[in-house]
């Protein structure tokens, strides 16, 4: 099957998966947040911590390991 593509397209034809892509994502949303709270104040530190364990437990609330 051709491909159906505009001729002044400059996208790639070729593209990762959707869950690739959310990965890829999530990686360089992770290195941001490190290198952001590496340079915050510490009640900064603590507010991160407290809402990245409430999203923690949030998104693992359906596994039934605890």
């Amino acid at each position: 099957m051709r491909n159906l593509k505009p001729k002044n397209s400059r996208s790639p034809t070729v593209r990762k998966s959707h869950s690739g892509e959310k990965e890829d994502r999530r990686e360089q949303i992770i290195i941001l947040e490190v290198e952001l709270l590496s340079r915050s104040s510490l009640p900064a530190k603590a507010a991160f911590l407290l809402s990245l364990s409430a999203e923690m437990e949030q998104e693992f609330s359906d596994l039934d390991v605890f």
